[in-house]
């Protein structure tokens, strides 16, 4: 027999619950089913956008130019899409992004409020670069009247004048949001973007002060998406000439230079395009020798090419060769870059530097292409000459070639007679009023131009001269009374010391105001030498500071033809020794002068002739400045003030062209073991082309 359970329905309980739980799903069903305005957040929105702010500031920094974050919302209109704008001179739209799809009935606008005290734009930051930024130059005409908050590579931002209160531009973001003159009128659910003029970027629900904005009843009218920028696929690139410092000043190359020394190169160029711009140097020199590219520092060797990001310069200079190039409309970019010329390069060594650009694909190409820059090197050593500038006499610091030039002696007044210590880095000179030979002054100061002192009051001084160790000064003082007398001065440089003091006349009628009459020493220090009419004097100089045993070394004995019974002056004397011997190097006679060296030896008085007219005492070499053309003298020439270089090889000489209207200008001779004499070849006579009266070796 078969058991049946009784079966029974739902309980009124269970009914009751299985209703209610039917009536929550429907009801959350039909809520997903209504409009996106009641679903999304505002505050979701507003933090997109914040980060698409700080993403185009970063992205400034890193790539060195103008970053803009738009917002198509001209005049009333809404936003609900943005676009960057980037570049420098033609900045383009790279990149646009629309929030319609993920926040519907949700839109943004650089704006304000009703109560808020709003200035139209903002003042830059204390510490910014781009002051002379002209962003609204900057902005295509596309662009104009669109929302611009544009970052810049120091980390700021800037406007085209849209609302800022504090120092901060807002960005209001709503549903429905409704804007009228740049006051939000109506929104749901605001929230505000906060860009302070620095670059720092904050996000906050509300609006500051528990302002509220009236609900919107509609759809605000919104601005359409904005186009990306297409560009051509071909970069095409303008080049300018490139700038060398220093420059040559003649010749067929574009700088001289010497070893170890700093050349800059600049460069300028453009893409009617826009694209950013990179520029590589690179070299070639004699026998494989490479310089070094001054930036950055390789780890592994020199540096012997380098790549950089060109920098944009908004208002170039107007002097800008573009070689055939249309000049740019809009900025252009520029490439500074050094380089230090090998240390192994020697006398008239070519080395060439050109320089290639691309944009950032590496695919541009140039329209006009220029020639590799040339640099010759120069004669070793650096020259410190007096030049006359046409109103006063200057020191001026340059290379044997005359580049390089650096002017020393300051405004309104004028220095002369340069004496430089054996180490380089004491000057010994001449200062004064411009034009008045009775107020000058010898002075003392480092060849870098620091601690600068007198060591006598004003006087007529014509003369100084440093010893080679710079401990011991010699200088002259004229009488203006009597032509050709004057008075000799030697002693330690240092306070207090005891002054040696002699007279030293110059004989004849062709003395001049000023004499070329300059104290010599020697090497080792322990002589000073100077001129007292025909004769070449020497003296011991005491580590006590004492000039004890002054004596005569050479006595010239062979007289003046234009003078006759007069004896020929002697002037400047300077040991050197260039490998076979110290000698004596000087001057003969004030007509016609003539440069002229013997042996030294400070214990051996001897007497001769710079003609070599039997009988010849003393053989007095005349320096060979024709370069075995003949006659080896100076000829038409005033040959004075000989500068021998430190190692005794090479020896500079201003000269006066008498029948070439007394033009001035420097040589240099070199030594030739060979004949054991200084020679000029005819094609390297001519150094410094400038009115030039003194000139002395810097080592």
């Amino acid at each position: 027999m078969q058991i049946h359970r009784a079966e029974r329905g739902l309980s009124l309980i269970e009914i009751v619950f299985v209703v209610s739980l039917f009536s929550v799903l429907f009801a959350v069903t039909l809520s997903s089913l209504k409009p996106g305005a009641a679903k999304v957040s505002t505050l979701g929105l507003a933090t997109a956008l914040g980060d698409e702010f700080r993403a185009a500031r970063q992205l400034s920094i890193s790539k060195g130019y103008p970053v803009a974050i738009g917002l198509p919302a001209g005049g009333d209109k809404v936003a609900d899409s943005i676009y960057r704008l980037e570049g420098w001179n033609k900045p383009l739209v790279t990149w646009t992004i629309s929030f319609a799809g993920d926040y519907p009935r949700l839109e943004f606008a650089a704006a304000g409020w009703d109560g808020g005290d709003f200035e139209d734009g903002a003042a830059l930051p204390p510490l910014s670069k781009f002051g002379a930024f002209d962003l609204s130059s900057w902005i295509p005409n596309e662009q104009k009247t669109d929302a611009i908050l544009c970052f810049t590579p120091d980390g700021g931002v800037l406007s085209n004048g849209l609302p800022s209160i504090d120092g901060k531009y807002t960005v209001i973001v709503a549903g429905d949001l409704a804007v009228s003159g740049g006051t939000a009128t109506a929104g749901n659910e605001p929230c505000l973007i906060s860009l302070a003029i620095n670059g720092a970027i904050s996000v906050s629900k509300g609006i500051p002060g528990g302002v509220t904005l009236p609900t919107a009843v509609a759809a605000a009218d919104r601005s359409a998406i904005e186009k990306r920028d297409e560009q051509d696929d071909s970069c095409k690139v303008w080049l300018s000439e490139i700038r060398t410092k220093p420059e040559a000043t003649e010749g067929d190359v574009d700088a001289f230079c010497s070893p170890g020394q700093h050349v800059t190169f600049e460069m300028y160029a453009y893409d009617p395009e826009g694209r950013e711009l990179f520029a590589q140097w690179r070299q070639s020199g004699p026998g494989g020798k490479e310089g070094n590219f001054g930036f950055p520092r390789s780890r592994s060797g020199l540096l012997t090419s380098e790549v950089e990001r060109m920098e944009f310069v908004q208002n170039p200079p107007s002097d800008i060769e573009w070689n055939g190039a249309p000049e740019p409309t809009a900025g252009c970019f520029r490439a500074r870059w050094t380089w230090t010329v090998p240390q192994d390069s020697e006398e008239n060594e070519i080395y060439t530097v050109e320089a290639d650009v691309q944009d950032a694909t590496g695919q541009a190409k140039i329209q006009n292409r220029m020639d590799p820059k040339k640099f010759r090197t120069s004669p070793e050593g650096r020259l410190l000459a007096e030049i006359n500038d046409g109103t006063r006499w200057t020191l001026v610091r340059l290379n044997p070639d005359g580049s390089c030039r650096q002017l020393l002696t300051s405004p309104g007044i004028e220095e002369l007679m340069p004496s430089v210590d054996a180490q380089g880095t004491k000057l010994a000179f001449l200062q004064g009023p411009i034009g008045n030979d009775n107020q000058r002054v010898v002075k003392v100061r480092s060849l870098s131009g620091g601690g600068e002192f007198a060591v006598t009051s004003a006087g007529r001084y014509t003369s100084v001269s440093l010893s080679p160790d710079g401990g011991w000064i010699s200088y002259r003082l004229d009488d203006g009374s009597n032509q050709g007398q004057g008075t000799l001065y030697i002693k330690r440089l240092d306070p207090g010391a005891p002054v040696f003091s002699t007279s030293q006349v110059w004989e004849g009628t062709n003395v001049l105001d000023i004499e070329p009459g300059r104290t010599g020493w020697s090497p080792d220090n322990k002589y000073a030498l100077w001129s007292d009419r025909n004769t070449i004097r020497v003296a011991d100089l005491t580590s006590g500071g004492h000039v004890t045993n002054a004596r005569t070394l050479y006595t010239q004995t062979n007289t003046s033809s234009s003078q006759p019974g007069l004896f020929l002056q002697t002037y400047a004397p300077t040991v050197f020794n260039p490998g076979s011997g110290e000698r004596v190097l000087f001057t003969v006679s004030t007509a016609n002068p003539v440069i002229v060296h013997i042996p030294f030896d400070p214990d051996n008085p001897t007497y001769g002739n710079a003609k070599n007219i039997p009988p010849c005492e003393t053989l007095a070499h005349k320096i060979d400045l024709d370069g075995w053309g003949g006659d080896t003298g100076s000829g038409s020439f005033d040959d004075n003030y000989a500068s021998v270089s430190k190692d005794g090889r090479k020896v500079v000489l201003p000269r006066i062209d008498r029948p070439s209207d007394n033009t001035r200008y420097a040589i240099i001779a070199k030594w030739n073991d060979g004949i054991q004499n200084f020679i000029a070849q005819p094609t390297e006579k001519n150094t410094i082309r400038e009115p030039v009266r003194c000139v002395v070796w810097v080592p």
